[in-house]
């Protein structure tokens, strides 16, 4: 009688978690658990390791993207090439969401000096562009539920891969956009719709690019290249609306009047952190299940047993 009592309540448990996994996973391919996908999402972003990461991502972005262009705006000048330059800030003018022209007029007086600036610039690239891509590794690592961190070694030739990389895209970036604006120039405007177009599509296309490279080589662990260019179609189509929402509404804030001189630098802050979140973010709900049906095999509550080699 008691072995068969054994027998009747294991059979029992066994049916009950059977029916709660179908339950589970019939909620979970539904509406109701994209809700829930973006619920997890929204908590995560806002909680204590989603915001310290964004932070870190934010304020690397934020140190090592002006050594960049100074170096690029240094290089054209040392070439001699007017046309390049004019890219370059033209090119700033599209990318950056509030005070082009105060950002294009001190580039200008800054990039005539030579010397030691060009130095310290080199140096602030190397070690900078190191850094905002461990923060993004890290972030990326955290978002997609990823259980070991890289050997720092690994991480840092990493680092100095993707910085090269970073690089050759921007030198495209800016070579496309120099090309096309300067054939259509003698027949469209600068505010022509046709122009406007071509803009946001070869904008897509490039920052698509860049977000598939991110996901594809820096997560700690294999990726399948079709759900990574998902997870950058998604990210590419989401920034790029955040993007144009951004530079309308930075310009009611009226930060000069906290931040005096210093608002340019704090709406840039601002714009990176919600860049970041654009990322993670959508790293976070692909985990979640939005382009498999299925969580990653490693759940939230096991992200705090990660460990750094």
């Amino acid at each position: 009688m008691r072995s068969a009592a054994r027998d009747l309540k294991a059979a029992s448990k066994g049916f009950a978690r059977r029916f709660e996994r179908r339950i589970s996973a019939h909620f979970d391919n539904g509406r109701l658990g994209r809700l829930r996908s973006l619920l997890r999402m929204l908590s995560y972003l806002f909680g204590r390791d989603g915001t310290v990461l964004i932070s870190s991502i934010a304020f690397s972005f934020f140190v090592s993207v002006f050594p960049v262009i100074f170096l690029l705006l240094s290089l054209a000048n040392f070439l001699d090439l007017a046309n390049l330059r004019e890219s370059i800030f033209e090119s700033i003018r599209n990318f950056f969401p509030i005070s082009q022209d105060f950002i294009v007029r001190n580039l200008r007086i800054y990039t005539q000096q030579v010397g030691t600036l060009h130095l310290v610039s080199a140096l602030l690239i190397a070690w900078a562009g190191s850094t905002f891509f461990f923060a993004l590794e890290a972030g990326l690592d955290s978002a997609l539920r990823v259980p070991r961190y890289r050997h720092f070694v690994h991480s840092q030739f990493l680092g100095t891969a993707m910085t090269v990389l970073s690089g050759i895209l921007v030198f495209l970036a800016i070579a496309v956009f120099g090309f096309y604006h300067g054939f259509t120039g003698e027949w469209l405007t600068r505010d022509s719709l046709v122009l406007s177009l071509l803009d946001l599509l070869v904008s897509f296309a490039l920052v698509l690019l860049l977000f598939f490279s991110l996901y594809y080589f820096l997560p700690n662990r294999p990726r399948k290249a079709g759900k990574a260019f998902l997870e950058a179609a998604l990210a590419t189509v989401v920034w790029l609306i955040l993007n144009e929402i951004f530079r309308e509404a930075a310009q009611h804030w009226q930060l000069q009047r906290i931040y005096g001189p210093f608002y340019v630098s704090m709406t840039l802050l601002l714009w990176a952190y919600a860049s970041g979140c654009v990322l993670l973010g959508c790293a976070r709900i692909s985990a979640d299940g939005l382009f498999s049906n299925r969580m990653q095999d490693i759940q939230p509550e096991e992200e705090s047993s990660r460990s750094r080699p």
